[in-house]
């Protein structure tokens, strides 16, 4: 045989050991090596969270999960596709995790199938794609082995962020079977008070917490409490600084062993002005328990400006003065309003609120030696600033106040996160002697601790043991510097609608808190769970270029419409001469100057016709190119090297024959 043929026949057996070994090599990782894993992308958008392994892992029972997606109806919706992969993906992956108890379903409800019968008759909602009532399913039916069952009835791309932890508190909720047990301890009458009705303030109970009864089990706790039940799931102090020591001492002890808090302190109760004088605590015992407030919060690693109101000119809330006959609606910066850009994007519980109203708020920082994490919730916008308590509680006038705001130069944080490792602020504290004998406190300077000088002398006579007391644990609190914007007046109006009562909401607090709630009340892992990267990725570098071409182009679009509007005003001027001289004619030179405008007038409309067309050409030219360098580049490179080296292997080849 030929040398020529043999380098022929070579080669074809070379390319065709290629192809099977390519095609072993595919079948072989489909079925070997599915579960290892590369994210490349930058949010990690394909990866599952620590805290999501964890809600998995111990998963208490077997789950089914049946996922709805009408797969050859979705091409008319841009989105939808690329999002149901996503979806089904995740599902996918929680199925590796935990096989022995993730079920997996995917289904395809076509039209007028027993499957669109069965997604419908699970309470998935459909959109119509066309006017046949064609409808697309894409939504999510979980249940458990006994009667439990979760749905999502439509996958919304605006929740692509959302999505894990979406899906892992679903999980979470099906697979426990405990009840949410929520605690209230307050001294607010948040429950209702029959004798507000008197002085003409509101005598309902406050919606924002009343909703809470409508999901869970809500017990109020009694404010001189000493412990506090651990079978809580959540726990909401309000108003701490009114509760007494040994109030406060319980909730430092739940925080230490595990309990789950949030906060509502600020340095103004409004609701409280007609009950303490003008709302200021002036009495020792009212500054006791600030002392203890705050060495309980700096223990924890936390500051609250007790003593300041944040105000926010940028987002302050518009309100009508009474203090003049002419009513004049003026800003009002310790009432503002924070949108979505104000919120932190990481958390999924702060997502699609809509706005959230503070009112006469304080600001939180972080202490300098904290050993606790703190993650910002809602911060104002960067010209806030504080204005000093005591000028303002005893001002009517909304003018008055805003005379006083002067531009910060940062974003002020009225909502926290604090989690971590923290110490008990009441070291030497024993409630059952105490109570009986209050002792003057002693604040530490170093870490917040509440101290009782006299506290250790008596452990020590009577021998008691603080075994049984917490002194560090890890704890998981969100500290809100507001209690009013839980009042209905800030956020919601309760209607009379046919004899029931219907709340109307102006803004999202309410959601928030029931959101907060939702999660806090999960496991641990779910709170870690944080918001996850968009699967939408723009080409932007295409875009920076789009830009660049527009703004090349609007300048000449601009002089030639600026010079198509003088050359109409010109012969608008022209008519006008004619019709003043009474003349249904005009003169040779007149209509020579006529017609010479009419035909700049066509010759600049043609240009700017070029010119947006050019724009358009541009635009798309730059766009093939910049596609054809991302999409092709790589893959040309890779086969034009492959190439190269099998023409050096066959050179080899030539000369060794």
């Amino acid at each position: 045989m030929k040398t020529g043929n043999k380098l022929k026949l070579f080669g074809f057996s070379e390319l065709l050991l290629g192809l099977v070994i390519t095609v072993l090599v595919i079948m072989l990782g489909n079925r070997y090596l599915s579960s290892i894993r590369l994210d490349m992308t930058e949010h990690k958008i394909y990866t599952v969270s620590e805290g999501t392994k964890n809600i998995l892992n111990n998963l208490s029972q077997p789950l089914n999960l049946k996922l709805f997606y009408s797969k050859k109806l979705s091409p008319g919706l841009p989105g939808i596709g690329v999002y149901a992969d996503q979806v089904a993906d995740m599902l996918r992956e929680y199925q590796r995790i935990a096989p022995e108890y993730i079920n997996l379903e995917l289904i395809d409800p076509e039209p007028f199938s027993e499957a669109e019968d069965l997604a419908v008759a699970n309470g998935l909602n459909g959109i119509a794609v066309d006017q046949l009532g064609t409808s697309l399913y894409f939504g999510l039916v979980a249940t458990n082995t006994i009667d439990g069952r979760e749905i999502i009835p439509f996958f919304t791309p605006e929740r692509e962020q959302q999505l894990e932890y979406d899906l892992t508190r679903l999980l979470q909720r099906l697979s426990s079977d405990s009840n949410v047990e929520i605690g209230v301890l307050t001294t607010l009458k948040v429950s209702g008070d029959p004798q507000a009705a008197i002085y003409g303030m509101p005598s309902e109970a406050w919606y924002s917490i009343d909703q809470l009864n409508q999901l869970y089990e809500v017990n109020y706790i009694d404010s001189g409490v000493d412990t506090i039940d651990p079978s809580i799931s959540v726990l909401l102090v309000i108003h701490p600084a009114s509760l007494p020591r040994q109030a406060l001492f319980a909730v430092d002890q739940y925080a230490l062993n595990g309990g789950k808090i949030m906060m509502f302190a600020d340095p103004l109760v409004e609701s409280e002005q007609f009950n303490n004088a003008a709302g200021l605590n002036n009495s020792d015992s009212a500054a006791q328990n600030q002392a203890t407030l705050d060495g309980l919060l700096g223990a924890w690693g936390v500051v609250l400006n007790s003593q300041a109101l944040v105000a926010d000119y940028e987002n302050a809330m518009r309100v009508q003065s009474n203090v003049t006959s002419r009513g004049e609606v003026l800003d009002y910066p310790i009432w503002f309003r924070l949108d979505q850009q104000a919120m932190n994007e990481r958390e999924p519980v702060l997502q699609q609120l809509g706005d959230v109203i503070m009112a006469s708020a304080g600001a939180l920082s972080q202490v300098d030696s904290a050993t606790t994490d703190f993650i910002p919730l809602l911060k104002t916008s960067e010209t806030a600033s504080l204005i000093n308590l005591q000028s303002v509680v005893f001002q009517n006038d909304p003018k008055e106040v805003l005379k006083l705001y002067e531009p910060g130069s940062e974003a002020l944080t009225v909502a926290a996160r604090v989690s971590g490792e923290a110490k008990t602020a009441f070291p030497d504290y024993k409630p059952d002697i105490d109570n009986d004998s209050p002792q003057q406190e002693d604040l530490s300077e170093e870490n917040g601790a509440v101290t009782d000088q006299t506290d250790t002398q008596s452990n020590a006579e009577s021998g008691m043991q603080k075994d049984e007391q917490a002194v560090s644990g890890e704890i998981n609190v969100v500290v809100f510097a507001d209690t009013d914007f839980l009042r209905d007046q800030f956020w919601v109006q309760i209607q009379n609608f046919l004899g029931n009562q219907l709340a109307v909401p102006s803004a999202g607090n309410g959601k928030l808190i029931e959101n907060m709630v939702d999660q806090m009340s999960g496991s641990p892992d779910l709170i870690s769970v944080r918001n996850r990267g968009s699967g939408n990725r723009p080409f932007t570098l295409l875009e920076s270029i789009r830009q660049n071409a527009e703004q090349k182009f609007l300048q000449k679009e601009q002089e030639l419409i600026s010079e198509l509007q003088a050359t109409e005003n010109k012969l608008i001027e022209l008519e006008q001469a004619k019709n003043s001289d009474n003349s249904a004619l005009l003169s040779s030179d007149q209509q020579s100057e006529v017609d010479n405008f009419t035909h700049k007038k066509l010759t600049i409309r043609k240009q700017l016709r070029q010119v947006r067309h050019s724009l358009q050409k541009d635009i798309e030219s730059l766009e093939t190119k910049v596609k054809v360098i991302n999409i092709a580049l790589i893959p040309s490179l890779i086969i034009i090297i492959g190439l190269f080296f099998l023409y050096l292997k066959s050179a080899r080849v030539r000369r060794r024959g």
